[in-house]
């Protein structure tokens, strides 16, 4: 009975022909599917008299950070599916990080990430070298996304202060 039990996925130890659910639950591939819904964190009120409201990263900060994260940790990301995307830059953008496989020469579209290999050739996109340089061109960009993003605001609020005036009648 245990050995029928092992064979069904029941034991403690089964095989790899034993039926085993997927991590997401499910028999079927799609199943495995990952959701790449970004679900935010419950938001901390700021405390004291002095704090500062607390600024919401805007979608581009976020997608800059989960890339930074993915080469500095080298898990690569399957965005365009197990095996890649073989478009050409036909019907996506071509990549700003990776456009061309140093070593097959396929063309990328943005859908390759940049930390996982060619979907062709499984060569690596990046060297080391490549990939720090990245990471520190990532990090500028941020830099300048969260400048522009603090102009943007302060704008706002200089119109609104503006507004004000003229409500008041000044």
């Amino acid at each position: 009975m245990a050995y029928n039990q092992k064979l069904r996925g029941g034991g403690p130890s089964s095989t790899a022909w034993s039926k085993q659910k997927s991590r997401s639950g499910g028999f079927y591939a799609s199943d495995t599917i990952i959701s790449r819904q970004h679900h935010p964190q419950p938001s901390q009120k700021p405390s004291g008299r002095n704090a500062k409201a607390k600024v919401v990263k805007s979608k581009e900060i976020i997608q800059l950070e989960e890339l930074i994260d993915t080469l500095e940790r080298g898990i690569p990301e399957n965005v365009g599916g197990p095996h890649g995307c073989f478009c050409l830059a036909q019907v996506h953008d071509i990549s700003s990080y990776t456009p061309i496989c140093p070593h097959c020469g396929l063309i990328l579209c943005i859908f390759q990430a940049p930390a996982s290999p060619c979907p062709h050739c499984f060569s690596p996109l990046l060297s080391t070298n490549e990939r720090s340089q990245l990471i520190a061109r990532l990090q500028s960009d941020i830099a300048d996304v969260l400048r522009k993003e603090e102009q943007k605001r302060e704008e706002e609020r200089l119109e609104q202060a503006r507004l004000e005036v003229v409500r008041a009648g000044g």
